[in-house]
């Protein structure tokens, strides 16, 4: 569920670029990396990218049908 909120993401992202261990998070971080492993790092950054994406196509669908 904390991976629908993209500034979780963003925070999960920042510190594993750093760690890759995630300790700095206890339980959660050493769950997300048992979980998910080497896909850990492409999984947050293919999320924060599907943030930017989906609203954006979603907006120019809108938009491309009605007159302005």
């Amino acid at each position: 569920l904390a991976l629908a909120n993209p500034t979780q993401v963003f925070k999960l992202a920042s510190i594993a670029g750093f760690d890759s261990t995630l300790d700095l998070l206890g339980p959660a971080g050493l769950y997300a990396v048992q979980t998910f492993g080497a896909w850990l790092s492409p999984l947050l950054v293919g999320l924060l990218v599907a943030w930017i994406v989906v609203p954006l196509a979603l907006a120019w669908g809108v938009f491309v049908r009605r007159p302005l």
